[in-house]
């Protein structure tokens, strides 16, 4: 007994998967509607983090790329629609456009070399002499009082230490001077009973 089951006729082919003429993915014509909500929002979300990086924003990693969670939850879908298993396009779209956003990102915003100034202008690099003279100073300046409050911690512990040393040897002699007194007064009674 045969399987009616044709494998050819549930492959996509490549020619396929070409630009509808709209310039629309077929997976996204052919798709759900989710599919297509989904992927007109990571083109909006995408051109948003573009003008942002163009435009020489700061971005933290979260948010300069599109995040499968936030743009479910943004379009009032359950996040669990944006996963490989059901929209495996849409989840490759999504990584390159992020690796796209991220290219772009790196180019804008070019790290210092081991010189530390490659992409900085003058004006730039007056403007981080200028900082790092400031942080230098800040340093210094901490530097000195921790070395200050040091040694004066030093100085007051040598003499806690030896204030310490001389209330013991005080309260030694005061014991042997009150014992003398003890004794005398002992004297002067015995003298002043025999005596009268």
């Amino acid at each position: 007994m045969k399987s009616s089951f044709d494998l050819d006729t549930y492959l996509v082919k490549k020619e396929d998967d070409v630009n509808d003429v709209d310039g629309i993915p077929s997976w996204v014509s052919h798709g759900t509607g989710a599919t297509k909500v989904l992927y007109d929002s990571v083109l909006k979300r995408r051109d948003e983090i573009k003008k942002k990086i163009n435009e020489g924003e700061k971005l933290s990693v979260t948010e300069r790329k599109i995040i499968n969670r936030h743009l479910a939850l943004g379009n009032k879908l359950d996040p669990s629609i944006l996963n490989k298993r059901r929209q495996p396009e849409l989840i490759d779209f999504i990584d390159a456009v992020n690796e796209y956003l991220s290219e772009l990102y790196s180019s804008k915003n070019k790290k210092k070399g081991k010189g530390g100034v490659k992409g900085l202008t003058r004006t730039e690099l007056e403007k981080e002499v200028v900082s790092l003279r400031r942080a230098n100073k800040k340093i210094e300046q901490k530097f000195c009082k921790d070395s200050i409050e040091l040694a004066l911690e030093k100085v007051f512990v040598k003499n806690q230490m030896q204030l310490s040393q001389e209330i013991t040897e005080l309260r030694k002699l005061l014991e042997e001077k009150n014992g003398t007194i003890s004794e005398l007064r002992n004297e002067l009674r015995k003298y002043q009973v025999n005596g009268v």
